[in-house]
């Protein structure tokens, strides 16, 4: 049986159109306002409780706030919001000098998985650079953070 929102396209019957996915991905006005006032109780309890250190209530609110952005968004702008909100978050949460670092040093060791030259070497380089950060770490090394 073919659904009311389905479509014959080249890959078939039944494939979902573009605009029934972006309806269905879609939440409605009382379901997002149950879910903002549960978050809201949240956010507040762990503020008035101080049940967790500020920069986590820091993080939650921006996650929070996050969650209400979301909702809004069209279904094709979901990952880049959701990059940024994640991009953004670090330096709130850590300082900007400190998440800074966190995701230069986050970066070089995804890029280096991304490197093309064949497995070994990239293991070797990958190994290399995670000792150099256990020695840092280790105060074995200076580091400039």
């Amino acid at each position: 049986m073919i659904q009311m929102d389905s479509a014959i396209t080249a890959n078939g019957i039944g494939a979902v159109t573009d605009d029934a996915a972006e309806s269905r991905a879609r939440i409605s006005l009382p379901n997002f306002a149950f879910v903002a006032v549960q978050l809201a109780t949240v956010l507040v309890l762990l503020r008035q409780f101080q049940i967790e250190s500020t920069a986590f209530i820091q993080l939650a609110a921006a996650v929070f706030v996050g969650f209400a952005v979301h909702a809004f968004l069209p279904l094709r702008m979901w990952l880049p919001f959701f990059g940024v909100l994640s991009i953004v978050s670090v330096p709130l949460t850590l300082g900007f000098v400190n998440g800074i670092w966190l995701l230069a040093i986050g970066s070089l060791l995804i890029g280096i998985c991304h490197l093309p030259i064949s497995f070994r070497w990239r293991g070797v380089v990958l190994l290399s650079a995670a000792a150099l950060l256990a020695a840092q770490r280790a105060t074995l090394l200076p580091f400039p953070w």
